[in-house]
């Protein structure tokens, strides 16, 4: 007759347990976030001074049945120079630093708020936050309730640096306060970046061609006109020509002598790097794009 393993037995038995409490810890963790969303969206990693900071905010109450208390939508900027902004449901401002403007996409009608129970919370487990009995967002079906705004942050006077923004649905309850997203990070620098378009994108070493181009688009706010074309480089190297040609406002489209390009070029993949000045205040400006070498 064979002995049972004991000691096998116990710690396959501790394991099990083990598991059992990280699914559970993880699933009282994970339920309530998954309940209420709150994203910020369309952040570029950098903006330069006279260009505003453009974003979205959405939030999403993804178990309707329950009702989410909503005070007020706040918005807290940090960095060399906090910011912060407070408004209603309808986007109205009512309290906050008036260089960040909001303008309401979406947000839930009269009929989706009504009386109810709490959010998320099992009265079996206790799991989830009890609100207890509140006035909230909450409609008792499957249908997603969202808020989406639009927001603008006037950068032109704050200074350079590393900056971070948070979104935050303020419940008004000590339980749980606020719903935020995660912070979104951007830089303010007094280099402008631009938008580069080398052609062709496709650059074949046996070509006999005299010139290439670049397509530099510069963003909202700055005028071509107001670029010293004897500053531009590219890859740090080779000069434009002084026959380029303004295509907009913000748009310049300039040469570049395709054998002096070419001869610091390599077969394959290759990343071009466009830098220059503007013809005041000592501004400067870059951008890249990335071609085929053949």
């Amino acid at each position: 007759m064979a002995i049972p393993n004991l000691k096998a037995g116990k710690v396959s038995y501790l394991t099990g347990t083990s598991i059992t409490i990280i699914v559970v810890v993880m699933l009282i963790l994970m339920g309530p976030a998954q309940a209420v969303s709150v994203i910020i969206s369309g952040i570029e990693p950098s903006y330069s001074e006279k260009t505003n900071v453009q974003f979205q905010v959405s939030i999403e109450i993804t178990s309707p049945d329950q009702f989410v208390p909503v005070t007020v939508i706040s918005l807290d900027i940090t960095g060399p120079v906090n910011l912060n902004r407070i408004f209603s449901v309808d986007g109205t401002p009512i309290s906050g630093d008036p260089r960040i403007s909001i303008n309401p996409v979406k947000y839930p009608d009269s009929k989706d708020y009504g009386y109810g129970y709490g959010y998320g919370y099992d009265s079996r487990t206790g799991y989830g936050y009890n609100f207890g009995n509140v006035d909230g967002y909450g409609i008792g079906r499957k249908d997603k309730l969202k808020f989406i705004y639009d927001v603008s942050i006037d950068i032109t006077n704050l200074p350079e640096g590393a900056y971070s923004a948070i979104a935050n649905l303020n419940t008004g309850k000590s339980i749980k306060p606020a719903f935020s997203s995660v912070p979104n990070e951007f830089l303010i620098t007094s280099i402008v970046h631009a938008k580069i378009d080398f052609e062709p994108k496709s650059l074949n070493l046996d070509s006999k061609g005299k010139f290439v181009l670049v397509d530099i688009e510069l963003p909202d706010g700055y005028n071509a006109a107001e670029i010293n074309i004897s500053s531009i480089r590219l890859n740090g190297i080779v000069p434009a020509l002084a026959n380029s040609e303004k295509v907009g406002d913000n748009d310049l489209k300039v040469k570049f002598d395709r054998a002096s390009v070419q001869a610091i070029l390599v077969p394959g993949e290759n990343t071009i790097i466009i830098t220059g000045e503007f013809l005041t205040g000592g501004i400067e400006f870059t951008g890249s794009d990335i071609i085929k070498v053949i």
